[in-house]
């Protein structure tokens, strides 16, 4: 369904929220080095796939007012209630990008692993916890434990990215 936020059809676009994924033009080294890669192999585009942080938007849903950061479709991460809607959360994002000969991005997709609260007193100056080592490696081995066969977060993560560049 088109205006369901979870839908397959919409991973960016959640409860109204639009996010903006941006590729920068890579150096002409780069795209030389690539062009020749996919020339050799007789490919005509490339898959790139990076685990980068990314600041994400707190919601407020349902008459609780529970807060949350919708981390992918299906996948929201419930966050402590004095949670601030102001600041933004760090996520760890896993953003896929499928690029042609040139270096020119075709399709970009993302999905969140995990979020990082930051605390009420760094959210009333306006600041945002890091994600450190640590929470990397908890992202990791975290699980979906609603889904079948508790697959690790990463594991959806990537084939939801696969899917939303129309990859199998």
């Amino acid at each position: 369904d088109e205006g369901d936020p979870h839908s397959p059809g919409q991973p960016l676009g959640r409860q109204g929220l639009r996010f903006r994924l941006a590729v920068g033009r890579p150096s002409e080294a780069w795209r030389t080095g690539l062009r020749e890669q996919m020339v050799a192999s007789g490919a005509t585009h490339a898959l790139l796939l990076t685990l980068e942080l990314a600041p994400w938007p707190v919601q407020q849903r349902g008459l609780r007012g529970t807060k949350v950061v919708p981390l992918g479709v299906g996948y929201d991460m419930e966050l402590p209630w004095l949670t601030s809607l102001e600041t933004p959360v760090q996520v760890l994002q896993l953003t896929g990008v499928v690029v042609d000969r040139d270096g020119q991005a075709v399709r970009i997709a993302a999905e969140g692993l995990l979020a990082k609260r930051s605390s009420l007193v760094l959210s009333a100056i306006g600041a945002e916890a890091l994600l450190r080592d640590g929470d990397v490696a908890t992202a990791l081995v975290t699980r979906r434990q609603e889904l079948d066969g508790q697959p690790f977060v990463w594991q959806v993560a990537t084939r939801q990215v696969l899917s939303s560049l129309g990859l199998r």
